[in-house]
């Protein structure tokens, strides 16, 4: 922070002062983080399910590194990404200084919840019931995960139904990636049967998710899938293989997904629903070189493009600087209401198409510019200061919840882990939804997850001693038993 003030007040001439800054920032801003991830590893492996943990690998991967990517990016590409928005020198600093302010306002208000729940004690009941939980739970949520996905929300995606359902309602599909975790854990631990089983389940899910062009489905289910593998033990050689299987899934999907996008949008408008069969003709006629046509003949490296927020987030940096702050504060109370009780609620995931607006005229799509950009678009300086001191509360909360969860082996709480996990890891998203919606939407599902949990629990408690426990009590004195 105090380096990007410095090269603010420092102008060397050409403005190479800034552009070293630009570059020698974001790169050591992405080596702390990653250091510091690391060692949250080391400390407790199952903090790798806690939302500061992908706070950090989200900030330094998008904010970081997709800083430093604008730089290295061929002509095309560069050209591609200021059209957008033509930024400078000074305008990447200005963000950088934003999103440096940001990170230390996160961090540090989520160290103080931290510190301030005192040490965490663990509820050994949990732990001993862990290992039987965990097939039950998991296929439970496997269940209710493709039921959802493969009964209502592919039929309606595919067009085969007009029937409106709500988000809340498909939002369980999300539960698919859960129970495919759970069941790749046991099956590593306990049911080395059953994980060619799991592993052709996630196959299909994540064929699904590419025949929807939803590259983030198919990250995120391969990215539960492979951090079974790293439960127990985490090492660099196992968290590097993960990471290029990861990493070489993303640079395959991103022009597949991107050209099969610009396809449908091409022939059937950008949210038409279109079948199987043509989303699947759309997907099987790419190739590299029609795709390089289709683009207009341009070398436009999108894996990297992809990862750079830099033009969306300066411009609305630069639209607060110029009086125009934006307006998305006023939809927040929209959030704690549910449509059911607000048919007239307003859209608040629109605030994509308004940034998109402003860079191209159009309302076709969407953009982001990422949550430390949206705070100071909003007020300023002040914006950074209140949103992100609660972004980091949010995240302190949530930490704390999926390790203590983690630890008494709280497996039906996990989809509120999961949740925490997405809040973290949305840096790159929008504050209204990815922060502060999802925020109510894990609250109330903890509450209700909390219920279950307990009824469970006292379910599967015996209300009466059995076996040798039982034989005791029988012959143990009135007077002890009744200590």
């Amino acid at each position: 922070m105090l380096f990007y003030i410095a090269a603010m007040v420092y102008r060397a001439d050409y403005g190479s002062g800034q552009l070293i800054a630009n570059l020698i920032g974001p790169l050591a801003m992405t080596g702390i983080l990653a250091v510091a991830a690391w060692r949250l590893l080391r400390a407790d492996r199952r903090n790798i399910w806690t939302a500061l943990f992908w706070f950090r690998l989200s900030t330094g991967a998008y904010f970081g590194f997709g800083t430093c990517v604008v730089f290295g990016v061929n002509y095309a590409t560069r050209v591609y990404i200021e059209s957008f928005y033509k930024f400078f020198d000074d305008d990447i600093l200005k963000m950088n200084l934003v999103v440096s302010v940001s990170v230390v306002l996160v961090l540090g208000a989520a160290r103080a919840v931290i510190l301030l729940s005192g040490p965490q004690r663990v509820r050994q009941t949990g732990n001993q019931t862990q290992g039987q939980a965990l097939p039950g739970v998991g296929m439970l949520f496997l269940v209710v995960g493709l039921s959802v996905n493969y009964g209502l929300k592919v039929p309606q995606d595919f067009g085969w139904t007009n029937s409106q359902i709500p988000g809340a309602i498909l939002g369980l599909a999300r539960f698919t990636m859960l129970g495919i975790f759970m069941l790749t854990l046991w099956s590593l631990e306990r049911a080395r049967w059953f994980l060619p089983v799991i592993t052709g389940i996630t196959a299909v899910e994540m064929v699904f998710q590419l025949l929807f062009f939803a590259k983030s489905g198919i990250l995120m289910t391969l990215i539960l899938f492979l951090l079974a593998f790293l439960w127990r033990k985490i090492t660099l050689v196992r968290a590097g293989v993960c990471a290029i299987l990861i990493i070489g899934t993303y640079v395959v999907t991103t022009p597949l997904v991107s050209y099969s996008r610009a396809q449908l949008d091409a022939v059937h408008g950008r949210f038409a629903k279109i079948g199987f069969g043509a989303r699947f003709k759309v997907l099987t006629s790419y190739d590299p070189a029609v795709a390089h046509a289709f683009a207009g003949g341009k070398e436009i490296q999108y894996a990297l493009l992809r990862i750079s927020y830099v033009s969306a987030a300066t411009l609305v940096i630069a639209q607060y600087d110029d009086g125009v702050p934006g307006d998305w504060p006023e939809l927040l109370p929209a959030v704690f209401v549910p449509r059911a009780l607000w048919p007239e609620k307003p859209i608040i995931s629109d605030i994509g198409r308004d940034i998109y607006e402003l860079g191209t005229g159009r309302r076709s799509s969407f953009a982001g510019a990422g949550v430390f950009a949206e705070a100071y678009w909003a007020m300023g300086w002040w914006g950074v200061i209140v949103y992100m001191t609660i972004y980091g509360v949010i995240l302190g909360v949530l930490t704390n919840l999926a390790a203590r969860s983690l630890r008494e082996g709280k497996w039906f709480l996990f989809p509120v882990v999961l949740m925490g996990l997405q809040i973290g890891f949305r840096t790159d998203g929008h504050y209204i939804l990815d922060v502060a919606g999802a925020g109510v939407i894990v609250a109330w599902m903890y509450l209700i997850l909390s219920f279950g949990d307990r009824l469970l629990r006292s379910l599967s408690r015996p209300k009466y001693p059995v076996g040798l426990a039982y034989i005791r009590s029988l012959r143990a004195p009135p007077t002890e038993s009744r200590r």
